[in-house]
């Protein structure tokens, strides 16, 4: 019936999107780990480019890494937002169509 092939096109959708979530959330913890490195790593940098033992470019380069990195985990955090809005929105509807 339509009704059940509807509700099993929410479940697998449904499924689909606790799988990506939890991807997210493992990869943001990744990127958090990363963040951390690459914070002393930048502290690290600062101090050898101003006494001289390391020139503006590779400094550049570490700041370049890690706003690239900046730019990964806000894209993720959004990626997971939008992911556990769906989650909502079919938790909902599946609530509705329980009840009718």
């Amino acid at each position: 019936s339509r009704a059940r092939v509807a509700s099993e096109r929410v479940r697998l959708e449904r499924s689909a999107a606790q799988q990506s979530a939890r991807a997210l959330e493992k990869n943001l913890t990744l990127m958090g780990e990363s963040s951390e490195l690459l914070e002393e790593q930048t502290a690290t940098a600062r101090v050898l480019f101003r006494n001289g033992s390391i020139n503006a470019l590779q400094f550049v380069e570490i700041l370049s890494r890690r706003a690239d990195l900046l730019v990964s985990r806000t894209d993720a955090e959004l990626a997971l937002a939008q992911v556990q809005g769906s989650l909502l929105v079919t938790s909902s509807a599946e609530g509705v169509s329980h009840e009718n």
